[in-house]
């Protein structure tokens, strides 16, 4: 095969024989040279397109490191709110007046047999400032639950006894007041207490006293609670879960107190009844 070369001496193009092994050689290394430059293409084809990948890998982490981040701080700020405010409330309570109760028991002259006694209790404020107290309300109640449907009644009973006048004495910070009982009015209050689980099925009922205390706090604001208390034990009654108010009877007849309590009893339900389908009704 010939080949044109170009002569640098003549200054001329030279005609020369060329053996094919040659030629064949050049060839390959051609053939080699443009594989080595194609790969290098692609290589930096791949590198490119993994620089763009990791950007963009990259970007999206960090977006979802922000977001992260961000929930983390508004759920740190959450805790701390929470933490900073039961704090706050346990502070406010610390500063609130806390009460406890004792109580002793006196007897009295026996009466046709039955013994009537006296119960003084003493309510002492242990807590924080109280200022102008006053006591709103001193009252006992039966109250009976309906074990199954958790509906819960309360029914006035204070007349059937008395309480004494009770005062607040400023040097000590004690509420002293007096129950009058007797083996009398015990005995009618369990006579009613086991005619009321007769007559109404699976109902427990039991005997409890409250007592309203209003006073002026260390904030100067004017500040109500209610407690009930027995002769050992004093604590803040929840007036919706003392029970529904179904009216009250000062006559010591069973019978009778038995049908206002069945009566007072239909008349809450009626009302609940028609509020729903009023509700119902308009929508609400």
């Amino acid at each position: 095969m010939k080949k044109l070369i170009y002569n640098e001496i003549t200054k001329d193009i030279d005609i020369v024989e060329q053996e094919e092994t040659q030629i064949l050689k050049e060839s390959e290394l051609e053939d080699d040279n443009k594989k080595s430059v194609n790969n290098i293409k692609d290589k930096t084809k791949k590198l490119n397109r993994i620089k763009d990948f990791l950007k963009i890998f990259s970007s999206v982490l960090l977006s979802i490191m922000s977001i992260v981040i961000s929930v983390v701080g508004v759920q740190i700020n959450n805790k701390t709110k929470v933490i900073y405010e039961k704090q706050l409330e346990i502070l406010e309570n610390d500063r609130e007046p806390y009460f406890t109760i004792k109580s002793e028991k006196f007897l009295g002259v026996p009466y046709e047999g039955l013994n009537n006694y006296d119960i003084e209790y003493e309510i002492k404020n242990e807590g924080g400032l109280m200022l102008n107290p006053r006591i709103l309300r001193l009252v006992k109640y039966i109250t009976i639950y309906f074990n199954k449907s958790g509906d819960k009644y309360k029914f006035n009973i204070d007349n059937f006894l008395a309480f004494s006048e009770p005062y607040y004495n400023n040097e000590n910070s004690t509420i002293r007041c007096f129950e009058y009982r007797s083996d009398e009015y015990d005995n009618f209050v369990n006579e009613l207490m086991e005619e009321i689980k007769v007559h109404f099925e699976s109902v427990s009922v039991s005997e409890n006293n409250y007592i309203d205390i209003c006073y002026v706090n260390y904030k100067n604001k004017q500040h109500f609670c209610s407690f009930e208390f027995t002769e050992n034990e004093i604590k803040i009654s929840n007036n919706e879960k003392e029970g529904i108010y179904i009216g009250s009877n000062w006559e010591r007849d069973i019978k009778l107190i038995i049908e206002e309590i069945k009566k007072g009893i239909k008349n809450i339900k009626e009302i609940i009844k028609f509020d729903k389908h009023f509700c119902l009704f308009y929508n609400f």
